[in-house]
């Protein structure tokens, strides 16, 4: 997590730490602020990309998910495992691109996910890159946020759980669960005229209530700290 990004797109006072962003705006309990519809930043996740000719191929074999459901319209929760199944990271897969790929996880396992990774892809024509510092994500999340991406998208929702559609320069992802919930990916540059649209229509929430609708919603992250502590199947994957 680097903080530059935030200096150039946060204008509220705030305060960061390596789990997330908090704003002092929003004195509301987490609580109360999931009951709002909302917009957060999610400056804990990382975006380690995966492209080449081989990429697909390359995946198919390193990571728990069927990457031949994986394409530009849907992507796919996943683990990357050590030899003896002990999952090193998961991350949620999207295609950007016909050969690039990105998987969207907690910035603290990236370095573990890269390094896992780089044992194997010298085999491949596909090469990893960290892209942290080149993209923003951003949580939205109601019905408010619904219309809000159907508004300033293409005017087009994604079609379900963890399917994603094209936004600006960007992409849109639905996640899991009842109530409408949006993961956007934007280049930087796009970061700041976002945000400032977005907090026009939607409350401003800590990440943290992000963190809380996929505790409720069942989804498990693996972080720095329990890194080969579980195997896919305690995960639900």
């Amino acid at each position: 997590m680097q903080q530059d990004w935030l200096s150039s797109v946060i204008t509220q006072a705030f305060s960061v730490s390596p789990e997330g962003i908090a704003f002092t705006e929003t004195e509301l309990p987490l609580e109360q602020q999931v009951n709002k519809d909302f917009v957060t930043l999610l400056p804990q996740l990382g975006v380690l990309g995966v492209e080449g000719s081989d990429a697909c191929r390359f995946l198919q074999g390193q990571l728990s998910c069927d990457l031949d459901s994986v394409s530009l319209a849907a992507g796919r929760r996943g683990v990357h495992c050590t030899p003896k199944g002990r999952a090193i990271a998961s991350f949620i897969l999207a295609q950007q691109s016909a050969q690039h790929y990105a998987c969207l996880l907690p910035y603290s396992t990236l370095p573990a996910l890269k390094q896992s990774l780089a044992k194997y892809i010298v085999f491949s024509k596909a090469q990893l890159l960290d892209l942290t510092q080149a993209w923003l994500v951003f949580g939205l999340a109601g019905a408010a946020a619904r219309d809000f991406i159907q508004h300033h998208g293409d005017g087009i929702l994604p079609g379900g759980s963890l399917c994603q559609t094209s936004f600006n320069t960007g992409h849109c992802m639905q996640l899991e669960g009842s109530g409408p919930r949006y993961l956007v990916r934007l280049p930087r540059r796009e970061a700041a005229s976002f945000w400032q649209e977005s907090t026009r229509q939607l409350a401003v929430a800590d990440s943290a209530a992000w963190d809380l609708l996929d505790i409720r919603q069942g989804i498990g992250n693996i972080v720095a700290s329990t890194s080969e502590m579980f195997i896919p199947q305690m995960l639900n994957f």
